[in-house]
């Protein structure tokens, strides 16, 4: 039989952790984290996922919380390892994921005596968890007390974003004696009741609005329910949905974007559901009318993204979509919301007609979407892949996600490799070449499979930058901005035993491509495409003459 440690505080977590469902844990090596990796190894309770670098095994645990739609933990040991982990934290709690993140810690009288791997460990993350901890190792009833309502109180926080776990340990550390994890009953935090109705006032401001739309940025559930489909096509609101909010109708904020909002409509009330939006133009024009707006979300702020925030409405994202679907029948249809669809609904398959013999990245995008199927997941990585993909995701009967919760490029495919460990599905990571080469230790896990498929743009740099108005100006825009290079990641993929396929050529790429997602693997299959960024440029001007003449006739 497998004993547990004898360090009371790490069996009184593992115990609870248990009890609150945390299920996959994430873990790093390391000496002081030794008894709790110890511990979540011989209990069956746990998945152990071994990953070396803080950073990469941080997303890896938040791509896990997205595949699961539960809690997922990262356990790293004493000193900078913890600091490694906050731009994921970050991430998880503009997305209100369940990250748990437990870090080992050296006894706090040694904190600033120039003892090894010692910092203030204590709150390092607390700007950006819902609860943050430091666990007491217990001498008397009074501090088991405590120790037993602290960790209760951090867990129960994880319904509402990433929690901060910090534990003390003290020296010897590797006695394993305890044959059983105490008895610690969990305090459970009930959700607050669903609303069964919108608020009198907002409800009657729907009513009298002559264009009221809804505005659904990132969404991490599952939006598959008929009702929201329906709400898609809703005459009593125009549904303007990014799509990564998993719901139909994302094409209509790809037009606006394309030929700017106010060529269709002029809201006059707003409803604001998701996180953060891809695109820039929905932005500036809510922010320039001035209509009121209503956030539906269970934010830690005040978001006011729209600048006229006049009502919050505490719903999780789901449960504010479902009540507005319900609602909608009992609101009367609006002319100007009909004629917005009908307008908007003349450009939804403009960027079907694109066809063009440039090798470029918009090229490779469209094809490469086209791999991706029922039962898959798709993960974008930020920059110029995301924006490249919203021309060609139209209602796709996949989730779409994206580490937009702060848009940095670091973890993408960390995020998407953890996704991979916890199903069988495929699972499509599209990234960029900075992104990539960034985020390369994700690729250093022996527990990755053949169901993770990864598309590599590589054009030489940060192509996004090519986007900004005037940056071309300045000497200094490709070699240190857009961070120009020469790298393959070809030695990356051979080093990690991944499957390497490359192609330079629209000929190469067609040769490779249903091979690289259909071919069965043991290992992931990364297929990377070189492009131009002259083809890249002018591919994306071809794409948005597409729109402007058909927009000239109707005007």
């Amino acid at each position: 039989m497998s004993l547990y440690c004898d360090k009371e505080n790490v069996n009184v977590l593992t115990a609870l952790m248990k009890r609150f469902g945390v299920r996959h844990v994430v873990v790093c090596p390391g000496s002081r984290n030794g008894v709790l990796v110890h511990n979540f190894a011989v209990d069956g309770s746990f998945v152990c996922h071994p990953v070396t670098d803080e950073r990469s095994a941080a997303f890896v645990a938040l791509g896990l919380c997205a595949a699961t739609h539960g809690p997922a933990a990262v356990c790293v040991t004493s000193g900078s390892a913890l600091l490694n982990t906050l731009p994921a934290v970050a991430e998880a709690y503009y997305r209100h994921l369940p990250l748990l993140v437990v870090s080992a810690d050296r006894p706090p009288q040694w904190i600033g005596q120039q003892d090894g791997q010692t910092l203030p460990q204590d709150g390092a993350l607390r700007g950006f968890t819902h609860k943050s901890v430091s666990l007491p190792e217990p001498h008397d009833a009074e501090t088991q007390w405590w120790l037993r309502r602290l960790a209760n109180e951090a867990l129960s926080a994880l319904s509402d974003g990433p929690v901060h776990i910090n534990i003390p340990v003290s020296e010897p550390l590797f006695t394993f004696t305890t044959p059983v994890l105490p008895d610690v009953q969990p305090v459970r935090r009930h959700a607050e009741p669903v609303l069964c109705a919108l608020p009198d006032g907002v409800l009657a401001r729907w009513q009298a609005a002559r264009c009221p739309v809804l505005v659904v940025g990132q969404v991490d559930a599952d939006l598959s329910d008929v009702d929201l489909r329906a709400l898609s096509d809703s005459r009593s609101l125009l549904v303007l949905p990014e799509f990564i909010a998993q719901m139909p109708g994302a094409w209509r904020v790809q037009v606006l974007e394309t030929l700017g909002a106010e060529q269709f409509f002029t809201p006059d009330l707003v409803f604001h559901v998701g996180g953060t939006l891809v695109g820039k133009g929905l932005k500036r024009l809510l922010r320039r009318v001035g209509a009121p707006v209503v956030r539906m979300g269970r934010d830690a702020e005040l978001t006011d993204t729209f600048e006229h925030l006049s009502d919050v409405v505490p719903l999780a994202a789901a449960d504010a979509l479902r009540l507005l679907a319900r609602t909608a029948p009992m609101v009367p249809e609006k002319a100007a919301v009909c004629q917005a669809q009908a307008r908007l609904a003349a450009y939804r398959h403009r960027a079907d007609a694109y066809a063009s013999n440039r090798f470029s990245d918009l090229f490779v995008m469209q094809s490469a979407l086209r791999e991706v199927g029922h039962g898959d997941v798709l993960h974008l990585a930020n920059s110029n892949s995301i924006r490249n993909a919203g021309y060609f995701l139209d209602d796709p009967a996949y989730p779409v996600l994206a580490n937009r919760g702060v848009n940095g490029i670091e973890g993408s495919l960390s995020a998407a490799a953890g996704h991979s460990l916890a199903t069988t599905a495929r699972v499509f990571c599209f990234i960029g070449d900075l992104s990539f080469f960034y985020d390369q230790n994700a690729l250093w896990n022996t527990e990755l499979r053949g169901n993770l498929r990864i598309l590599l743009f590589n054009n030489g740099g940060g192509q996004i930058f090519s986007r900004l108005p005037g940056l071309a100006d300045s000497p200094a825009a490709r070699q240190y901005i857009a961070a120009a290079h020469a790298t393959s990641a070809e030695g990356i993929a051979r080093a990690y035993g991944v499957r390497y396929l490359c192609a330079r050529t629209s000929g190469e790429f067609s040769a490779q491509l249903h091979r690289w997602a259909t071919e069965a693997a043991e290992r992931p299959v990364l297929l990377e495409v070189f492009t131009a960024e002259a083809d890249n440029v002018a591919a994306a001007d071809e794409v948005r003459t597409l729109y402007a003449p058909h927009f000239e006739a109707k005007k």
